[in-house]
């Protein structure tokens, strides 16, 4: 099956090929390997103080009377 499309821009195909790449086993673990690698660059680079900020970020979300607030470390 082609990847091109009459009219389709270059970009939109190599985005595609990407996303295909990325849904196999072999693609995802060559992104967890280069995350994994950029994170340990970052928490022992001199921009470290931010790493550490983003793990201690608030997220949550509110449904009514409910939520669930915690931050990106638990």
């Amino acid at each position: 099956m082609p990847d091109a499309s009459l009219g389709e821009s270059s970009a939109n195909i190599r985005r595609r090929r990407v996303a295909r790449y990325l849904r196999t086993e072999s693609g995802a673990a060559v992104l967890l390997v280069i995350v994994t690698v950029v994170a340990l660059a970052w928490a022992n680079s001199p921009l470290s103080d931010a790493y550490f900020e983003l793990w201690h970020l608030d997220v949550g979300f509110d449904f009514g009377p409910l939520g669930l607030h915690m931050d990106l470390h638990h």
